[in-house]
């Protein structure tokens, strides 16, 4: 396997964010084992700071330690990604409350519908997939409610997982960008039940599709 340097090898984020970035670019595909000496020489650090840094990933939900076998990449299955969705739905769905209750829609999340938008027209679902992950992120984070926010990070790592282990069998749905764009509209014009009923049905038609996705794997 290609080694891969790390600009910050002594900070344990820096190993977190690189092994989490070679999880979701299957690099490490569901399964896979992860093994000290492979991930040292990997990133070319000593074992203490990728031991943290695999305890991150363990705490959220990426990595898996099986007693006696030892830590491998996680392998969402459909149960799982039944119950992400769900729990997504209901953060997500105090969001837009929170946000409508603040009376004030941050350009950022303009900014990502127009994105989205416009990676959509072009056909371009990888950009799309990233697009529509960090517009979710920043509705999130727009609500400026620190204890959402950190419940939501806990489930995000695993969010991220089941888009991207299931992005090469999923089908791309145009109706996902006007879902955003009708989102944002309802939360524009601050109708409350219009936002959380556009939310629900948009996670719902994404939960079909990684549902059928998960069964073709």
């Amino acid at each position: 396997m290609q080694e891969t340097s790390l600009k910050t090898i002594s900070t344990v984020d820096a190993v977190y964010n690189a092994l989490t970035k070679d999880i979701l670019s299957m690099a490490f595909p569901p399964g896979a084992k992860i093994t000290e000496t492979t991930l040292c020489e990997r990133y070319g650090i000593s074992r203490n700071t990728l031991r943290e840094g695999v305890s991150l990933l363990l705490a959220h939900g990426l990595l898996v330690k099986v007693p006696n076998k030892g830590i491998f990449v996680r392998s969402l299955e459909l149960e799982d990604v039944q119950e992400i969705f769900r729990l997504r739905e209901l953060l997500e769905l105090e969001a837009v409350r929170c946000i409508i209750d603040s009376e004030n829609i941050p350009i950022e999340l303009v900014q990502m519908v127009e994105l989205l938008e416009s990676n959509c027209a072009d056909g371009d679902w990888e950009s799309y997939l990233e697009a529509d992950i960090q517009f979710h992120s920043a509705l999130v984070k727009s609500a400026n409610s620190p204890r959402l926010q950190r419940l939501y990070d806990a489930i995000f790592a695993e969010v991220k997982l089941c888009i991207y282990q299931s992005r090469f069998v999923a089908n791309f749905d145009p109706e996902s960008a006007a879902q955003h764009r009708r989102l944002l509209s309802a939360m524009e014009t601050g109708d409350l039940q219009a936002a959380q009923s556009v939310l629900t049905a948009h996670i719902a038609s994404a939960l079909n599709t990684y549902q059928a996705a998960f069964k073709t794997r």
